[in-house]
C-alpha cells in the first residue's frame, strides 16, 4: 500500500529474506485508464445523467490519457517508491507527471 508517497508492507506480505524489507517488490497491475470518482460526477453532471447511467456509455477515449505507475529510486541506499504518472499532455506529447492533470 502507498500512502502519501510512503510504501507500507502489510504484516502479512512476504519476503524473501526473514526479518528483513529487502528485496520489495511493487505491482501495480496493468497500465489502464481510469476516472476518479470526482472526475465521473462532474462528468455526469455535465451530461445531466447519473453517474451510474454514464459510466455504462464510456468509450476508452472518453478517460483520461493518464497512467498511474511506481517508480522506485534509492536515498541513502533506501527503496523510495514514489506513485507517478504516464500522462498525454494537450500538445499531445507523452511524459511523465506527478499528477494526470493535463499539461501543455
Amino acid at each position: 500500500m502507498i500512502s502519501g508517497g510512503l510504501l507500507k508492507i502489510p504484516a502479512e506480505g512476504f519476503s524473501p529474506v526473514r526479518g528483513e524489507l529487502t528485496p520489495v517488490v511493487i505491482n501495480d497491475g496493468a497500465w489502464q485508464r481510469t476516472i476518479t470518482p470526482v472526475q465521473l460526477e462532474r462528468r455526469a453532471a455535465e451530461a445531466g445523467v447519473s453517474a451510474t447511467d454514464l459510466i455504462g456509455t464510456l468509450k476508452l477515449e472518453d478517460l483520461p490519457a493518464c497512467y498511474s505507475f511506481v517508480q522506485v529510486s534509492r536515498e541513502n541506499g533506501a527503496p523510495v517508491p514514489v506513485v507517478r504518472y504516464w500522462r498525454q499532455a494537450g500538445t499531445g506529447n507523452w511524459g511523465f507527471g506527478a499528477s494526470c492533470g493535463v499539461t501543455n
